[in-house]
C-alpha cells in the first residue's frame, strides 16, 4: 500500500499468489500478467521452481502495452 498508489501500473507474473491481485486492487494500482509458461512435462510432473522461467519478450510487451 506504500508503494502503490492509484492507477499506478503492477506487473505480476502469472500464475499469481492471489492474495497480490486483491492488494494490487485495493491499493488502486492496474494490474499487468505476464505469464511464465511452465516447464515442459508439469502437466504430469512436479517441477522445482528453478525450472520455471520469466519470458522476456512477455514483459517487454506487457511494459509496453498501451491498455
Amino acid at each position: 500500500m506504500v508503494f502503490i498508489d492509484a492507477g499506478d501500473e503492477v506487473f505480476l507474473m502469472d500464475p499469481v499468489f492471489d492474495l497480490y491481485v486483491y492488494l494490487v486492487e485495493l491499493a488502486g494500482g492496474i494490474i499487468r500478467y505476464v505469464p511464465i509458461p511452465p516447464p515442459a512435462g508439469a502437466d504430469s510432473a512436479v517441477k522445482s521452481g528453478d525450472e520455471w522461467t520469466v519470458d522476456i519478450q512477455g514483459l517487454g510487451d506487457a511494459i509496453s502495452s498501451e491498455d
